[in-house]
């Protein structure tokens, strides 16, 4: 319970922080936009006829009125506690910023690039956008403009169909600003400064997931509930690590505040959880096994009630989100008889990925894990028999028979 507590405490200074990030710079921008609205009534006063008085004069009321409004709001949020709807009022009150065009839409992204003299990076990312994808909360940040929490490390993906990451790793990270911790051709990690830089050349995204914002290119919306889920799940089932836990979950609360319809829309989520299933089998591999995937979805349910119930402050952060998500049963709706088959296959595959990776060593002359190239005898003609989502990454891979993912999905789509 003190954990849940600490991070209660800590969303209470996150979300305040984040509420007077919207007006705490523009306060000049109210007495600008008050004068300046004054000067004109006076220069129209002068020189204006008198029937065009009575309008300034209204239109000064107008505009001072929204001014006050602004300025109580903002005295109401130094006084900011969790109650109702937080996520909700947030997303009003950045409406608001953009409605009586306090400052600049990329007011929240522009501090958070300068944030800690972090500019360098972002600089690097808009100068290589075409080779990256940003995904994770820092793309969740740059897609809305606005995040509850503080972004401390970005996420990439490589936008290339190429199985080595030597060379994409002398080609974009030998610049001297980035500290290299571990590198190979499943997960590299750099650091600049204390803000972490994580990699995973092995995940692929489809381009219908991928959207490009004030020219950075970043997951959509549907990846990225996607992707929440996933993360949920696997936090559910082994719960170690709670913080964790609770913060994949107040994403999974802030993504369906702010991007209800897409929330709802279960084809379009189903269809990012298919194809995220895959690439995150690529990853899942090669990583020491745990359970990460279930299609027990009752167990989840009775998990996240245990949760809502030991912390009712979750709930008044958007208190639609437990009805729609958990009494409704979510994960049934956007989780149908396709993708349940697929998770029991790959999750089969991973309590047995001892067995592939002898077959992979018996194609392989490096028999190791840095390197992913594999001399199989397979023939282009197989993969027409994937099912439609597979099929679609070893068309993405160009048939690759020596990429080892081409190989791991020969294991998947095996007739039993």
């Amino acid at each position: 319970m003190a954990n849940f507590e600490y991070l209660q405490k800590k969303l209470e200074l996150d979300l305040k922080s984040t509420f007077k990030a919207v007006f705490w710079k523009n306060n000049f921008n109210f007495l600008k936009l008050f004068f300046y609205s004054l000067l004109i009534i006076i220069i129209n006063f002068l020189m204006s006829q008198q029937k065009f008085i009575l309008f300034q004069i209204v239109l000064f009321v107008f505009i001072f009125y929204q001014i006050i409004f602004v300025i109580f709001v903002y005295i109401k949020l130094i006084r900011f506690k969790i109650c109702d709807n937080s996520f909700k009022k947030i997303l009003i009150f950045y409406q608001i910023k953009k409605i009586l065009n306090i400052s600049a839409l990329n007011n929240f992204i522009s501090n958070f690039e300068t944030f800690g003299d972090k500019k360098e990076i972002f600089s690097f990312l808009k100068k290589y956008s075409n080779n990256f994808i940003i995904q994770g909360s820092c793309s969740l940040l740059l897609y809305s403009g606005i995040f509850w929490r503080r972004v401390n490390d970005i996420d990439l993906l490589v936008n290339n169909e190429i199985s080595s990451w030597e060379q994409e790793e002398k080609n974009f990270f030998c610049n001297s600003i980035f500290k290299k911790n571990c590198s190979n051709n499943i997960y590299a990690k750099y650091f600049f400064k204390d803000f972490k830089i994580e990699v995973l050349p092995l995940k692929i995204i489809p381009s219908q997931f991928r959207i490009n914002i004030r020219n950075y290119n970043i997951c959509n919306i549907y990846w990225q509930i996607a992707m929440k889920i996933f993360q949920l799940i696997e936090y559910l089932l082994v719960t170690k690590n709670r913080s964790k836990m609770m913060n994949v979950l107040i994403d999974l609360i802030w993504l369906y505040s702010l991007y209800n319809k897409q929330f709802r829309n279960y084809k379009n989520v189903n269809e990012a959880l298919n194809y995220l299933l895959i690439s995150n089998f690529f990853v899942y591999y090669f990583l020491p096994y745990k359970k990460r995937l279930t299609t027990n979805y009752l167990y989840l349910e009775k998990q996240l009630k245990l949760i809502f119930a030991n912390n009712l402050w979750l709930k008044n952060l958007n208190n639609t989100f437990y009805d729609d998500f958990v009494n409704n049963h979510y994960f049934n709706k956007v989780f149908d008889f396709t993708i349940n088959k697929e998770i029991d296959k790959i999750s089969t595959l991973l309590k047995n990925r001892e067995i592939i990776w002898k077959e992979i060593i018996d194609f392989s002359s490096f028999n190791n894990l840095n390197s992913l190239i594999i001399k199989s005898n397979l023939k282009n003609s197989f993969w027409f028999s994937f099912s439609n989502y597979s099929k679609w990454f070893v068309m993405y891979l160009n048939y690759c028979i020596n990429d080892v993912r081409c190989y791991l999905l020969t294991k998947l789509n095996i007739k039993n």
